[in-house]
Parts: structure tokens; C-alpha cells; sequence
């Protein structure tokens, strides 16, 4: 009885490897047959390389889907409120308030202020600037909010609007010569 079990036992370890064994030589088949270029695989693996490549656009794109580059600047600025959807608000229209920009490109800035403002209204202001004691005015919406649960002070995404070609030059060619001189000053 023992002896059959034995029998038993090898055989059943005969047959587990002859399995595996099969498996092995199946998969090295397939990797040979992958590899193997004919005219029909070139079009896939290209097509493959293709969608590898624009996954990796599309990644890269994820990082930074802005249209124009960003430049940190912490700088005061004033607003005036020109325009408001909300008729419930146009009590607060000409008032201006302060606030602290923290970036900026040539379509539209971050900055905080400590007024809570309903972004999904449109709300139309003018805010004033300097950069490097070049003074700017431009018109602008909100178009997006942080709130942050310890701070009185609220974050807001603002574009540009109307603006000339002229200030968008003008602005372009400020923020390109700040970044210049923070690249040079991080190399040194």
C-alpha cells in the first residue's frame, strides 16, 4: 500500500512538470514569435510605439496643461470690482480691495485676498500691478477657488481679459527676463 502511494506520488510530480515544462516552451514560443519582424508586426509594433509615445505626451501633458508658462512673483495688488451676474453684489461695485499675487503668466494669475467670492457667477474687475516698477491695469474674471479651512484668506485663479497684444508682449517679455535671471541665479 505504501508502495502505491509512492507510485502515486511520482506520477502526479511527472505530470506537474511535464505541464510546466509545456508552459515554459509556450511562453519562450510566443516571445520568439513577438520578436520575429514581418510586414504586418512592423505596422503593430509601430503602432504600438505610437500609443507608448502618446501616453507619454499625454503624462507630460497632465503636468502642465496651462497654455503659457507660470512665473512665481509675490507681489501686492489692488483690484476694483467692475461687473457682477449677481445683482445681489452690485452693492460692492468700484470697491477695491488688496491682495498678494502669487503667480502669474500672460493669460491670468493666482493671488489671495481675504474676501469669500462666488467664482461660479462672473465677477469682472480690474487689478493693478508693478512688475519690476512697470505699473499694469488689466481687466479680469475669476475663473477658480481655494479655501483653506485654517486661513481667513482665499486663493483665487483669475484670467485676463481684453487684454491688447501690446500688454500681453509687454507682460510676456517681463516674465521671460524674471525667469532668465531666476534659471542664471539657480545655475550659480
Amino acid at each position: 500500500m505504501i508502495y502505491l502511494d509512492l507510485e502515486l506520488i511520482i506520477m502526479l510530480l511527472l505530470i506537474v512538470l511535464f505541464i510546466a515544462t509545456l508552459s515554459i516552451l509556450f511562453v519562450q514560443n510566443k516571445k520568439i514569435e513577438m520578436n520575429r519582424v514581418t510586414p504586418m508586426n512592423v505596422d503593430n509594433n509601430n503602432l504600438i510605439n505610437d500609443q507608448r509615445k502618446t501616453a507619454s505626451y499625454q503624462v507630460n501633458l497632465n503636468l502642465n496643461r496651462r497654455k503659457h508658462f507660470r512665473v512665481t512673483l509675490t507681489e501686492d495688488c489692488v483690484s476694483e470690482f467692475l461687473y457682477f451676474e449677481n445683482k445681489k453684489l452690485e452693492q460692492l461695485k468700484h470697491k477695491k480691495f488688496t491682495g498678494k499675487i502669487q503667480d502669474i503668466s500672460v493669460s491670468g494669475l493666482k493671488f489671495t485676498c481675504p474676501y469669500n467670492l462666488p467664482v461660479k457667477q462672473k465677477i469682472v474687475f480690474n487689478i493693478t500691478f508693478s512688475i519690476k516698477n512697470i505699473p499694469f491695469t488689466l481687466k479680469a474674471q475669476f475663473i477658480r477657488k481655494e479655501e483653506y479651512l485654517q486661513k481667513d484668506t482665499f486663493i483665487y485663479g483669475v484670467q485676463f481679459i481684453d487684454i491688447s497684444k501690446d500688454e500681453q508682449k509687454h507682460l510676456n517679455l517681463l516674465l521671460n527676463k524674471i525667469e532668465l535671471q531666476r534659471r542664471q541665479k539657480m545655475v550659480l
